[in-house]
């Protein structure tokens, strides 16, 4: 991690994105749409297999951003809306889930809202239905969650201005102490974890030490404590959004930045050898530009979504990496943004997002994307 840039004004940050997705609040798709009242988005997604995926996001959402969970079942031909307990009148949003089979998922998002206070939440999977699990008590929410086996769960987000850090051992939640400093004016965020076992885990975010620098963020956990990470912040507003693990040596990560040479917001990427992150270049888009969901299945081979903006519109955009260098891939051609990915296969990914005031869901099958028609709403 190394010193940014000055904070440029009018622009929105990673931090203030990730934030306000753990709030169930204004992601750039829904920043984007805000004057749409009701509106739906998804945010992550997991697959099993080619034909079973569960998708999580936030249905009705106000312009104030306060809206309910919603989670979605794919079978390979369509979608079941899969009801999620109540959480009272504050509003909840999902933000994250994992899936170790098509009976036994984790997702975590968080409960009230920004104006009346956020807590933790999750939701256990048992193939029926959805139940509420109980949490420690304190502020904050959950943005991403990483499961090894049904005991074994490392979740990440934000508690107010400091990272968060919770894991599941099957019955119970314990909150993990993280090593950033955070308090006025220090803040930060984790966006993404990616666990290879209960004792290694890659986690990402963003870290502000003053209220003008923005830089990239990463941690290990081996079991028993989390280590912070060096990383490269190539200019402003930095910020990693995702991670994906294929071995504790070979890890990817995908966001966005304000490059020195460029005079919007770019997508970034770093990669992790086992020793040290390496900044790479992902294929420039028309800012602001940002690479979001991320799923690897092999050292040399990964698949990142994000959006970019054309003509005052985002669009979705999608990248692959080969192993030497970032390759654009068609994406669907529909005004939207895609948040959440998952690939079973490198040749079947399901990616997750949001476009107009509706839910937006593509597929990719080796080749070329295609978009996912009657995405429901609850």
């Amino acid at each position: 991690m190394r010193r940014g840039r000055r904070l440029a004004r009018g622009l929105i940050t990673g931090a203030a994105m990730a934030g306000a997705a753990l709030a169930g609040a204004v992601t750039p798709a829904a920043a984007a749409r805000s004057a749409a009242t009701g509106s739906d988005e998804l945010s992550s997604v997991s697959c099993t297999s080619t034909h079973y995926c569960i998708a999580v996001g936030t249905a009705h959402i106000s312009r104030l951003g306060v809206g309910t969970s919603l989670a979605l079942a794919w079978n390979g031909r369509g979608w079941q809306v899969l009801p999620t307990p109540g959480t009272g009148p504050g509003g909840s949003s999902l933000a994250g889930v994992d899936c170790r089979s098509a009976r036994r998922c984790i997702a975590v998002g968080s409960v009230g809202s920004v104006s009346t206070g956020l807590s933790p939440l999750a939701e256990r999977w048992n193939g029926r239905s959805w139940r509420r699990l109980k949490m420690p008590g304190h502020d904050g929410g959950l943005h991403a969650v990483s499961c090894t086996s049904a005991s074994a769960c490392l979740a990440v987000g934000s508690d107010q201005l400091c990272e968060l850090a919770e894991q599941w051992n099957g019955s119970t939640w314990r909150v993990l102490s993280t090593p950033s400093p955070c308090g006025p004016p220090q803040s930060g965020g984790l966006t993404s974890v990616s666990c290879q076992s209960a004792s290694s885990c890659q986690a990402v975010g963003t870290y502000m030490p003053d209220h003008e620098t923005q830089l990239t963020l990463a941690e290990s956990w081996n079991g028993s404590r989390w280590t912070q990470q060096g990383t490269s912040s190539p200019g402003d507003l930095t910020s990693l959004n995702s991670v994906s693990c294929v071995s504790a040596a070979s890890c990817m990560a995908a966001g966005s930045g304000l490059p020195v040479e460029s005079r919007g917001q770019a997508a970034i990427a770093e990669s992790w050898n086992g020793h040290a992150w390496q900044l790479l270049t992902p294929v420039r888009m028309a800012p602001p530009a940002s690479l979001g969901g991320l799923a690897c299945r092999r050292a040399a081979w990964c698949m990142s979504v994000g959006s970019y903006t054309r003509g005052g519109t985002l669009f979705p955009q999608a990248q692959t990496w080969n192993g030497a260098i970032w390759l654009a891939v068609t994406p669907p051609n529909a005004p939207g943004s895609l948040s959440g990915l998952s690939c079973p296969a490198a040749s079947r990914c399901l990616a997750v997002g949001a476009t107009g005031a509706d839910n937006f869901a593509a597929l990719w099958n080796g080749t070329r994307w295609r978009s996912v028609t009657s995405v429901p709403s609850p």
